[in-house]
């Protein structure tokens, strides 16, 4: 069911380069001000990269049956997430 007219993978893949600018606006900042970690950020920008590729072949692949479930996945463990701080 569209919303807005975007299909469900038409909206994840605009929502995923609106991220990707937020990101690299963020990497300037934290560039121009010496705070970032590499040892960390590169690794974790190279899983980045490869889960972005799989997850976007299996959109692409499985349409709205693949991004609905791992959507949902996400947002209650984000929800769990947000619960137990809450709770701390």
């Amino acid at each position: 069911m569209p919303y807005m007219g975007f299909s469900l993978t038409t909206a994840s893949g605009n929502a995923k380069i609106v991220n990707l600018s937020s990101n690299i606006a963020a990497v300037i900042t934290f560039l121009m001000n010496g705070k970032v970690m590499f040892i960390v950020g590169i690794p974790a920008a190279l899983c980045c990269i490869l889960g972005h590729w799989v997850g976007s072949g299996l959109a692409i692949k499985n349409g709205a049956k693949v991004i609905r479930p791992a959507f949902i996945g996400v947002l209650a463990i984000l929800f769990i997430k947000i619960g137990m701080d809450l709770i701390k």
